[in-house]
């Protein structure tokens, strides 16, 4: 008798467990909501030019983009000023923004002999810095310089009364070589209520000038594929994979911007 109870209790067990499995799912399965491909599209461009290069220009064998791989989880307070305003000058250049200076306004700069060689910095009005800031960050900053860096092979000076940036190439050694890169691959975009996800696997790559070795690891301990011409999406499972987290902006419900990056453990 005392056994028959235990067996029935141990159905009544495996029986809720059941319906909790049932129910989660069910409840993951109404916060996924049909994604449109203007939103796909948007995500996951956003994501392969910007967001998976977020810490370019850092000092390293990779350019500084394998930096963003350090962490488990990156948000935007946990980006250098500098990786804001180098992304930020990259998107507002692909963008297209005016960013019209008057060659009067350059001789002053010049004149000022405050940021190194005009002739060989890039320029860019404050206002288009601060609308790709909005555009895929969804925040508003103040315009401060990113100078006098000791990881960064670029320093950003901030001209205030021409409301301009200065790019400039600084004396910090760069140690990244043109075999070795970061590459990628987006494996799914799903949408969740007001935000979009996307997992993405990521690999360490070097080109002999032919073929590609790709690695799991920034040392190239771990191999996952040799003499491959294109990302191994074969094997793809045997990458470290992330999740980039857009959601919508607040003024704006057609586009999305980003909130975080999660490694999948």
């Amino acid at each position: 008798m005392k056994n028959l109870d235990v067996k029935k209790l141990l159905v009544l067990i495996l029986i809720i467990a059941l319906i909790g499995i049932i129910i989660f799912f069910v409840i993951k399965g109404l916060n996924k909501e049909k994604i449109t491909e203007e939103e796909k599209k948007l995500a996951e461009t956003r994501i392969a030019e910007y967001y998976t290069s977020l810490t370019y220009g850092f000092n390293t064998q990779y350019s500084g983009i394998d930096v963003l791989y350090n962490a488990d989880s990156i948000v935007f307070d946990d980006l250098s000023r500098a990786s804001v305003l180098n992304i930020a000058a990259t998107y507002a250049s692909s963008a297209e923004y005016n960013n019209n200076i008057s060659q009067n306004i350059v001789e002053k700069l010049k004149a000022k002999g405050t940021y190194g060689n005009i002739d060989e910095a890039s320029l860019y009005l404050g206002s288009s810095i601060r609308k790709a800031i909005k555009d895929l960050f969804d925040v508003n900053i103040e315009d401060t310089s990113a100078a006098d860096n000791y990881d960064y092979i670029y320093d950003y000076y901030y001209d205030k009364e021409y409301d301009i940036y200065i790019s400039v190439r600084n004396d910090v050694t760069d140690y990244s070589t043109p075999n070795e890169y970061v590459d990628y691959s987006i494996i799914e975009t799903v949408k969740e209520k007001d935000k979009i996800k996307s997992t993405v696997a990521i690999a360490y790559a070097y080109n002999d000038g032919t073929n590609t070795n790709y690695y799991k690891d920034r040392n190239g301990e771990k191999v996952v594929a040799e003499n491959v011409t294109e990302f191994p999406k074969d094997k793809i499972d045997e990458f470290d994979k992330y999740v980039f987290t857009l959601k919508k902006a607040q003024d704006n419900d057609k586009n999305y911007v980003f909130e975080s990056i999660e490694k999948v453990k």
